[in-house]
């Protein structure tokens, strides 16, 4: 029989196999309770109208939920062209220049796939969200990583330079960034798209945790900044602001040409996003800004509370590297002081963050995300969504693992 395709073996996604698994160990409920620091989920709910206007929905349609048009219902559109230009001062046309995607995870594979030829470079600064680079692999494009862990987790205007190449067709963005939590300043962003646009480059801008932000943290868009608007997708979604993981609604703003081509590319693989899940997100969507304030105020609050109970802890706990976030809600943890060291309840070394990580949730019952798969050998990263005594408990655990309690 022959073999499948090279993209098809690329590996599950390391956050969701090790929440698999953590899941998998607390049903069946032997030991100490699990407790997942894993994934990147926020744990405050949805606003209210959310269920509320779907519920709503369902009934009128008496549950018949028909397809939509492949990118997005109009109204859909219209309220995240309004939210964008609200936000960021940059207008997108909602018919032509605006799609809603399957999460912002498919926005971003559906720019890739719309945007590399085969043999084309996709450069991605490390360490970066683990599913960029086999995003790049599926769209038949080479994904060539920028080590940025001596500058701050932050690419830099020379390392831009440096990767310079006729192939080069693209570079993904992310700010506030998945793993690390580093934001871009305003002047570093001007800096790196000047350098871009020399370089002929798309930037794929990932702006999901854009209102995610503590320590007087400044989000920039890209697309706002002069001559920005033509060569870059901005890609956002319900998410992580709106706390709707699970309604899979994202979506990407860009060139015509581009969005069109990602509106042909959609209508063959998924139709359209779930018809239901667009009327959550436009009742999340159309709220006013003061509305949203209001619903953030209490979640960003908790944020910023366990953000810092969490670094205060974990700067107490030596040979633990701690880098606090200046966005999203994530903790990068060195632990390379730690490999080859008696480690965890039988003494025994590790040899990776990736053996601890799965070491931590078999001996422990914590679920932390291994870094390697983000492009950062060596570290862990872990989430502070999730309730006090939770992220307290679990960083107890984690001492307790590395012999440091």
């Amino acid at each position: 029989m022959k073999p499948i395709a090279v993209r098809a073996q690329i590996p599950e996604s390391a956050t969701l196999e090790i929440n698999a698994r953590a899941k998998k160990i607390a049903a069946q409920g032997q030991g100490a309770r699990v407790i997942s620091l894993s994934v990147g989920e926020p744990d405050f709910p949805p606003p209210p109208q959310v269920a509320a206007k779907t519920a709503a929905y369902i009934t009128e349609k008496k549950g018949r939920l028909t397809y939509t048009a492949a990118h997005g219902i109009p109204e859909l559109r219209r309220a995240v062209a309004d939210k964008v230009k609200l936000r960021t001062g940059v207008a997108y046309d909602p018919e032509r220049e605006v799609i809603i995607t399957v999460g912002g995870k498919h926005g971003l594979s559906g720019a890739l796939l719309a945007l590399a030829n085969p043999g084309a470079r996709v450069l991605i600064p490390s360490p970066y969200w683990l599913s960029y680079p086999p995003m790049a692999t599926i769209a038949g494009a080479e994904p060539v990583e920028i080590d940025c862990l001596d500058t701050g987790f932050k690419l830099t205007v020379e390392k831009l330079r440096a990767h310079a190449h006729p192939a080069n067709v693209a570079i993904i963005l992310n700010s506030p960034s998945n793993p690390t939590g580093a934001v871009y300043t305003h002047d570093e962003i001007v800096a790196l798209c000047e350098e871009a646009a020399r370089q002929d480059l798309w930037i794929i801008s990932d702006e999901i945790y854009d209102r995610l932000l503590y320590e007087g943290a400044a989000f920039t868009s890209i697309p706002s900044l002069p001559g920005m608007r033509e060569r870059t997708l901005l890609v956002n979604g319900v998410s992580k602001t709106y706390s709707m993981t699970g309604w899979r609604i994202g979506y990407v703003c860009g060139p015509e040409h581009v969005i069109k081509a990602m509106k042909t590319l959609q209508s063959h693989m998924t139709s359209n996003p779930c018809a239901a899940a667009q009327q959550a997100a436009l009742a999340a969507l159309t709220l006013t800004e003061e509305e949203l304030a209001a619903h953030l105020a209490g979640p960003m609050e908790n944020l910023r509370r366990r953000r810092q109970m969490a670094v205060d802890r974990l700067h107490g706990l030596p040979g633990l590297g701690v880098y606090p976030p200046a966005g999203a809600f994530y903790i990068m943890l060195d632990v390379r002081a730690f490999l080859g060291k008696p480690v965890g309840t039988s003494g025994q070394p590790v040899a990776n963050d990736e053996e601890m990580a799965w070491r931590l949730l078999d001996e422990e019952h914590i679920a932390v995300a291994a870094a390697s798969p983000f492009g950062a050998s060596g570290f862990l990263r872990i989430s502070f969504a999730v309730p006090d005594e939770d992220l307290l408990e679990g960083i107890d655990r984690l001492a307790h693992f590395l012999h440091l309690a």
